[in-house]
C-alpha cells in the first residue's frame, strides 16, 4: 500500500478520533443505506480504475472510513497474480479485505467493506 493510503487514513483518523473496531459490514435497518461523501465516491472510482488495469487475475477490497456514521473517505487494496504457478499467494495469508481493515485499526479508523473486488456490498447514498 502507498503513501495515499496513509494519507487517506491519517486524514480519515483526524476526522473521527479514535474508534473502537472496524469491521465488515454495518447492520442496517430494512431500507436503509450508507451515507457516504463524493471524496469517497471518488476514492471508490480510482480503485475500480485501477483494479481494471490488472486484468482477472486480481482480488481487491474498498473500504469506507466512518464518522458519526457518515463514510468520509475510502482506502482500497488490490492484488494482483501474474504467475498461475504461485497459486496467488498474497503477503502473510492475507486477502485484501483484512489488510485494508488491519490498516484502519492502527490507525484507530472505524471502516466498512464497501465493496469486494468492484462489487459493491452494502447499500449507498452519496450525501454531499
Amino acid at each position: 500500500m502507498g503513501h495515499r493510503f496513509v494519507a487517506a487514513l491519517i486524514t480519515a483518523s483526524v476526522l473521527t478520533g479514535c474508534a473502537a473496531t472496524s469491521t465488515e459490514g454495518v447492520k442496517l435497518a430494512q431500507g436503509e443505506k450508507i451515507k457516504i461523501s463524493r471524496a469517497a465516491w471518488s476514492k471508490y472510482e480510482d480503485y475500480v480504475s485501477r483494479g481494471a488495469k490488472l486484468g482477472p487475475k486480481k482480488n481487491g477490497a474498498f473500504a469506507v472510513a466512518m464518522a458519526g456514521g457518515y463514510g468520509v473517505t475510502g482506502v482500497g487494496s488490490w492484488y494482483y497474480c501474474p504467475r498461475d504457478y504461485d497459486g496467488c499467494r498474497t503477503r502473510g495469508g492475507q486477502n485484501p479485505a483484512t489488510e485494508v481493515l488491519e490498516a484502519c485499526r492502527t490507525h484507530d479508523v472505524d471502516c466498512v467493506i464497501f465493496a469486494r473486488n468492484d462489487t459493491i456490498q452494502v447499500p449507498y447514498e452519496i450525501a454531499d
